[in-house]
């Protein structure tokens, strides 16, 4: 689980900033399943959910079995949604 703020019963794992979170994709992954934030506390962006999504994009070897995105930001799942369908050609 990637998210700056809300905790979720029965994860394993729960990174709170972007850094974190691709380091913890690198080095433990691929895992079977990846909550994901989008805003994780970068007010521009730069280092969000959806980012997180575009690197998985360019390093499908830490692709996650499945990714469920857990944003409350109604633009950022939008993006997520389509990204993902991309990732998993459906």
């Amino acid at each position: 689980m990637i998210d700056d703020l809300r905790d979720f019963e029965n994860v394993d794992r729960v990174t709170r900033t972007f850094e974190d979170g691709l380091a913890a994709l690198e080095h433990e992954g691929p895992w079977g399943l990846l909550l994901l934030d989008n805003d994780l506390n970068d007010p521009r962006y730069e280092r969000s959910g959806s980012k997180i999504l575009d690197w998985l994009e360019e390093h499908p070897e830490y692709l996650p079995e499945n990714i469920t995105p857990v944003t409350a930001n109604p633009v950022a799942l939008q993006y997520m949604r389509v990204v993902i369908k991309k990732l998993y050609g459906s």
